[in-house]
């Protein structure tokens, strides 16, 4: 299968997605997809030992999603916080769109850079789903995130195209979460 098949393939199959990658799992009779999140096992042995989920397991985080898309050549991406379109850039000149994924918000034109930051790290902990936090980006001033593969960053803008933040995804399972710039 060459690069763009894979892109498309991958796309069709979690268009509704820009913060996880699904993997398969089978037990017994059942099977199904959950989110690939990278975490430390023996932590989360712990944590499950006392009655926790994955589901509430704060110290996952999302590498293995981009290490994923990374294979596939994307080099880039954008998502756009008005409707949730991402366009996909890669090797030779190689660009795609994701389709918007809800209704459009409107996006404040100032931003509100101190509140983000903490809403975002709240987010990152689990204590929000995905639409909360996009309607929270809306309501701070932020029109979209670029991801680059190369820098391992994702970076926040605003409608003026001013950065308003710059953070490291982790490489490593001793990463806990994605650390700011």
């Amino acid at each position: 299968m060459i690069e763009i098949e894979k892109i498309k393939l991958f796309r069709s199959l979690f268009r509704g997605r820009d913060d996880a990658f699904a993997i398969r799992w089978e037990k017994g009779n059942k099977s199904g997809y959950m989110p690939s999140y990278q975490f430390d096992q023996y932590q989360y042995r712990i944590h499950k030992a006392k009655g926790g989920t994955l589901t509430n397991y704060q110290d996952k985080s999302f590498p293995v999603y981009i290490r994923e898309i990374k294979q596939l050549g994307v080099t880039f991406y954008e998502t756009f916080v008005s409707d949730g379109h991402t366009d996909f850039s890669g090797a030779n000149n190689y660009k795609t769109t994701a389709p918007a994924k809800y209704t459009e918000l409107t996006i404040a034109e100032t931003a509100n850079t101190e509140q983000f930051k903490v809403d975002l790290k709240e987010h990152q902990q689990g204590k929000t789903d995905y639409l909360t936090f996009i309607a929270m980006c809306a309501a701070f001033g932020i029109e979209k995130w670029l991801v680059c593969m190369d820098k391992m960053t994702c970076t926040y803008y605003d409608k003026a195209g001013n950065e308003i933040l710059v953070e490291v995804i982790p490489l490593t399972p001793e990463a806990k979460s994605i650390q700011f710039k």
